[in-house]
């Protein structure tokens, strides 16, 4: 027996309450030395402490110690060192009873010590005390001394561990982070793969002494935090039978380290990596490809009205819950958040990459709408009914607007303007638009930075900056300052960068959810990846790049590292669904969605800026989960074909687990769309840039940025030609990039043909994205004809969308829905596109006649972005003819029908075009 073992980096000492770990770090130990106790409850009895006897070591790196309990309990243990990117301990544990089979939960506890005001972090469920300043809404809440479970405010919490994210609690003191962590299912063996039984985590806090651990089974006291059971939010115990001489064996991971709110991103890493086997990734019964064609189609018939040119927000599985006797659940449209910008910004790039009539028409259409109407206060209007037209945000006041949903509408549009500029299609209201809602929110902006959370739609007046609420609109200053061609708002978006990186630092984000005001959500930490990853590539500063770092660990605390077991006799379960890569909404909503995605652009890029694989297996994580969601067939899911399924229940609340909400969300559809869009994009990306160091001088290849700044078919100012476009425009001391454009510049598909398989990453500095061949090319797996689609001809377009049908248009008195093309009182009727920046803009993206021969030739080549027709770049006699420019008549929400282009040959088969143009 010794009195003292090292272990790895740490020393262990026993005394009959448990063994004490000190942290040996590089500066010397530790301060505080926690005690790791281990106690057996048996049913309708108190919790009793195994007194530990014996630790000796066990060879290198292990210790085994052994102990008991007045019951005739024994309990053997080892504890051996884990230096695999952490420096934790893993603890195996083994219970045995001498007497008749009993009812029991086994703990392991442990207990801090030192000076401390804890800090808490359960992925997923709890941040801090969970319950910034301004919160109102009512869920689990830490406090020590203002205790009230009327309010769900409690000293001590205990969980079931398919509540988290990962099944891990971190708490932090004066002097250390401690952390303690198991597997979902404990006791899972070869013999026995599914395990004996759910575990459970548990902290909390008695006269300052912070204590973490786990249970097996899983508890949840002092309530629980569920509304779907006959028993509401009572308390839960479980037990586990024990029988007699039967072992219990399970183990669970446990660390200290020092006190930094970000030491937390590593431990997950290794958690993801652990049980990386256990759990693989989604796969679906038909490749991505053609999930994403289904759940394309599934947004025009399901979602997008033509007559009111709206994409509505869900759609009901069952046309009985339906409304009007339609499938439409409610006639609502957000511009950002769940429907509006995103998803007809991904329609309408899938129809300029397949000259998809109907796409195309759907996406302007809808930002026509979203543009079309000015709000008093200068900018567009957050939310449009078709009972009260134009409105407001869910916010503490009525009549304001929330400044995420604004702010990401805006990004959208200026996206959906820059593919539109190189699509030789003007459309001076979008500009107009964007323009006065950035020179509202600059002119908003405090002193310090903040920009406000929630303002009023008439008077522009903040009434609001609590949070994170304004930090959407640093991308969308950021997209604004190259393709508007604005340097001053370069400096609007620093300032505010400057100011949300308190929140980064301080590891708790949240209000950027309009209607969970000042709750911790996953969309915050998503969007505060979003803003860094764009300013590190406007401004080039590393500290952006260290920030956006920071936000993506943050945001995968959300994200599922692992698979929820789930009853062979719920939905989820008979269909096999993988948790893993999504998201937890929010603390106050603990459902499951693919809302991540719309990050997916900014981790993947993160990944390339930082070298490391991590975050581009967790972006990809993300869309193979995505694509569970989508109905792939009438029946499936006891849904429609192409609709999209909004939330997963992983645990028990508003529905019990293992059930899914029958709804077809329109966020759901879009966002596995944008993604789907991204992954092609970034592929491209990385062949542009390859093909340009293989052509000259690589040395300003050695700055990460040019990654994004690259020539490709990507949106303007916001990556692929935002370099280009800033050195163009003259507001950027950026070197011009010395690379050919003629193969980068043609249509998405052709220039995707031609790229070869794209380096793993570690070579060349790029990275494979798997799954998806080149855009364009035919897919081997997928379908030659879409369903939908009529076989007459291949340039047939599918039949008509449900939210196609005829309804009449009734007018409203006092509606405020003003139809696309007219302004509301607060337009700005004078703004104008500056003079010379259609010239510009023309001659860097190669809009001349004919097909651009050299650099210099592009560059003396001019584009009127103003007519209705200009050849796409590159355009020759023998390539598709483009579409032409679309504006939907004045006064009307209905687009013009555009007549069908007839297509030319381009020394394709008839096969290859039908897979091509037919995929929707």
């Amino acid at each position: 027996m010794s009195a003292s073992v090292p272990v790895g980096k740490y020393q262990i000492s026993f005394e009959s309450r448990g063994l004490r770990l000190q942290r040996i770090g590089e500066s010397g130990p530790v301060v505080v030395t926690p005690l790791l106790m281990f106690t057996i409850t048996e049913a309708g009895s108190p919790a009793a402490i195994f007194q530990i006897q014996r630790l000796v070591p066990a060879g290198t790196n292990a210790a085994d110690f052994h102990g008991f309990t007045s019951q005739r309990l024994a309990l053997y243990g080892r504890i051996s060192a884990i230096s695999d990117g952490i420096d934790a301990l893993r603890v195996e544990m083994r219970v045995e009873n001498a007497i008749d089979e009993m009812r029991v939960r086994v703990s392991a506890q442990l207990v801090l010590t030192g000076e401390a005001d804890p800090r808490w972090l359960v992925p997923g469920v709890f941040y801090g005390n969970n319950r910034p300043p301004g919160s109102t809404r009512v869920y689990p809440t830490y406090s020590e001394i203002n205790r009230d479970l009327r309010k769900l405010v409690s000293n001590n919490w205990t969980l079931r561990s398919d509540r988290a994210a990962t099944p891990l609690v971190c708490a932090w003191t004066y002097g250390c982070m401690g952390y303690i962590s198991t597997q979902g299912m404990f006791g899972r063996s070869a013999a026995n793969p599914d395990g004996v039984g759910m575990s459970g985590l548990q902290f909390g806090s008695d006269e300052g002494q912070p204590t973490l651990g786990v249970d097996f089974p899983y508890r949840e006291t002092p309530v629980k935090f569920s509304f779907c059971h006959e028993d509401k939010i009572e308390p839960e115990e479980t037990f586990v039978v024990l029988p007699k001489a039967t072992p219990m064996v399970t183990s669970f991971l446990v660390g200290v380290d020092q006190p930094d709110l970000h030491a937390h991103a590593k431990v997950i890493r290794h958690l993801y990596y652990a049980d990386e086997k256990d759990n693989p990734p989604a796969t679906a019964e038909v490749p991505m490809e053609v999930q994403e064609q289904i759940a394309h189609t599934g947004l025009l018939r399901w979602h997008f009205d033509s007559r009111q040119a709206a994409l509505y927000e869900s759609a009901s599985f069952d046309r009985h819950f339906g409304r009007k006797g339609m499938y439409t659940e409610r006639a609502h449209m957000h511009a950002g958040w769940l429907s509006g910008a995103l998803p007809a910004y991904s329609l309408l790039y899938a129809g300029r990459e397949s000259k998809h009539v109907e796409s195309v028409n759907a996406g302007v259409a809808v930002l026509n709408k979203l543009a079309g109407t000015i709000a008093p206060a200068g900018t567009i209007f957050p939310a449009w009914t078709e009972e009260n037209g134009w409105s407001c945000s869910f916010g503490p006041e009525d009549g304001t607007a929330h400044s995420r949903t604004v702010a990401e509408a805006v990004l959208f549009i200026l996206r959906a303007l820059g593919l539109e500029i190189k699509n030789n299609a003007n459309h001076q209201q979008w500009y107009e638009a964007a323009l006065s809602s950035l020179n509202y929110a600059m002119g908003a902006q405090r002193e310090d930075g903040a920009f406000p959370c929630y303002y009023d739609l008439t008077t522009g007046r903040p009434t609001s900056f609590d949070g994170c609420g304004g930090l959407p609109w640093i991308a969308a200053f950021a997209a604004g300052s190259s393709l508007l061609q604005k340097p001053h708002f370069r400096e609007v978006a620093i300032k505010a960068g400057d100011y949300y990186a308190r929140f980064v630092r301080n590891g708790l984000l949240y209000g950027t959810v309009e209607d969970l005001n000042c709750v911790p959500t996953s969309d915050d930490c998503h969007w505060a990846l979003i803003a860094y990853i764009n300013l590190y590539e406007l401004d080039r500063d590393t500290k952006w790049l260290s920030l956006a770092k920071k936000a993506a660990d943050l945001a995968l605390t959300w994200r599922f590292s692992y698979n929820v077991k789930f009853s062979r006799n719920t939905m989820l379960g008979r269909y096999g669904i993988a948790t893993r890569g999504g998201d937890i909404t929010s603390v106050a909503s603990p459902a499951t969605s693919c809302q991540g995605l719309i990050s997916y652009r900014e981790m993947t890029k993160l990944a390339h800026f930082a070298g490391d694989e991590y975050y581009q297996k967790r972006a990809e994580d993300a869309r193979s989960f995505a694509q569970q969601l989508i109905v792939r067939e009438d029946g499936h899911y006891n849904g429609r074909e192409g609709m999209a399924v909004g939330l997963l229940f992983h645990t028990d609340w508003w529905q019990p687990k293992g059930m899914l909400l029958s709804l077809s969300n329109t966020m759901t559809g879009g966002l596995f769309k944008y993604a789907q869009i991204q992954h092609r994009l970034l592929r491209v990306s990385a062949h542009a840039v390859e093909e340009a160091r293989d052509e000259h001088d690589a040395n300003w290849l050695n700055d990460p940025v040019y990654f994004a700044d690259a020539d490709v078919p990507e949106e303007a100012g916001l990556g692929g030609i935002g370099g280009g476009l800033m050195s163009a425009l003259g507001i950027s001391d950026k070197t011009p990039l010395r690379t050919s454009r003629a193969d980068v510049l043609k249509p998405a598909g052709a220039a995707a043909q031609a790229a070869p398989p794209t380096p793993a990453l570690g070579q060349s500095g790029f990275f494979n994205l798997p799954g998806i061949p080149n855009p364009g090319a035919p897919s081997k797996e997928a379908p030659k004809l879409d369903p939908l689609a009529p076989a007459a001809s291949s340039a047939s377009s599918p039949r008509l969308p449900m939210g196609s049908q005829s309804r009449q248009d009734v007018p409203r008195p006092g509606s405020r829905d003003l139809a696309p093309g007219s302004r509301g009182s607060g337009s700005r009727s004078d703004v104008q596109i500056p003079g010379g920046m259609t010239e510009r803009l023309g001659a860097i993206l190669g809009l001349g006649g004919g097909p651009p021969s050299s650099t210099s030739n592009r560059r003396s080549s001019r584009g009127s972005l103003s007519g209705d027709h200009v050849p796409l770049p590159g355009a020759a006699k023998n390539e598709p003819a483009p579409l032409p420019n679309f504006s939907p008549p004045s006064g009307t929400g209905n687009p013009k029908p555009l007549a069908e282009q007839p297509r030319e040959s381009d020394g394709r088969s008839d096969e290859e075009i039908e897979i091509k143009y037919k995929i929707f």
